[in-house]
């Protein structure tokens, strides 16, 4: 079992999904990675150790435990040093920020622009909730230079699937999945992104049945992508729901009356999908 959390929760850390957690998924984690931690920190290995440390910062942060946010930040300052490190800089501007002082903050990130997380960070800086395509973006030309962060690959997917570029979104949460393939929470927004283009297509007519075949591509690679999210985590309530909503679509019926051997086969997996996402989604 320790093992499986270790698992889950160094997956959550490495992908920056807690940057996307609810009030209540926050708080959740916050007391599950802080018990982890007393019981188990001594048999991690540095890196997975200080990966932990990171996001335990993050959430004491968003869960308004600021204090335990500063202990956690003193204990990394304690491992990497206070002054060359970007990853330290990076963490004490986020704390200075947090505690209102944005001004500090950036002139904190202002010091050494040329490294690659500061450059991340002063992204950050310039999103503007008015201005998401500037934010794209900057986004954009900052994983030209650093590919590898997945954080900002989860953001650049969310940002365009706010604008409804879903294909775009796709290859981001994709390019996460190349590197962390049993990032449960990632198949499921693939699985959404998925959902919504195919609902963007079927607004359109569907009368020849190439295009339907075109869209019903679409709501199976959502489906698949929703079955692979609960296989590698059972208790995924959205993705269940996700299925739910596929098996009971209107499309279904319409697909139906043009069927195929392909169709007719996935439409009998529908049925028993349903019964099953159903009985899950009443526990």
């Amino acid at each position: 079992m320790t093992t499986l959390v270790k698992s889950k929760l160094l997956s959550i850390a490495t992908t920056g999904l807690f940057a996307n957690f609810n009030p209540q998924e926050s708080e959740r984690y916050y007391v599950e990675v802080g018990e982890f931690l007393d019981l188990s920190a001594s048999t991690l290995e540095p890196e997975e150790l200080f990966k932990l440390y990171e996001m335990q910062f993050y959430l004491a942060l968003m869960t308004s435990h600021d204090v335990d946010a500063k202990t956690f930040l003193d204990r990394i300052i304690d491992q990497f040093g206070d002054k060359n490190s970007q990853r330290v800089v990076l963490l004490k501007s986020i704390f200075v920020e947090a505690q209102g002082d944005q001004k500090g903050a950036a002139e904190l990130l202002g010091q050494d622009p040329d490294q690659l997380r500061l450059s991340r960070r002063l992204v950050t800086f310039s999103r503007k909730s008015n201005d998401n395509e500037s934010y794209i973006t900057n986004l954009n030309y900052y994983l030209n230079i650093s590919p590898s962060d997945l954080v900002a690959w989860a953001e650049l997917g969310d940002e365009y699937s706010k604008i409804h570029h879903y294909d775009k979104a796709i290859h981001c949460y994709k390019e996460i999945l190349l590197h962390e393939p049993y990032a449960y929470n990632m198949f499921y927004k693939v699985g959404l992104a998925y959902y919504y283009k195919f609902i963007q297509e079927s607004k359109a007519k569907m009368e020849k049945k190439d295009r339907i075949l075109e869209v019903w591509e679409l709501i199976r690679e959502a489906r698949n992508n929703f079955l692979r999210c609960i296989e590698l985590c059972d208790t995924h309530s959205k993705a269940w729901a996700g299925i739910e909503r596929i098996t009971e679509s209107d499309f279904n019926k319409f697909l139906d009356k043009h069927s195929t051997n392909q169709t007719k086969e996935y439409l009998e997996q529908n049925a028993k999908l349903h019964r099953l996402a159903t009985a899950k989604l009443q526990k």
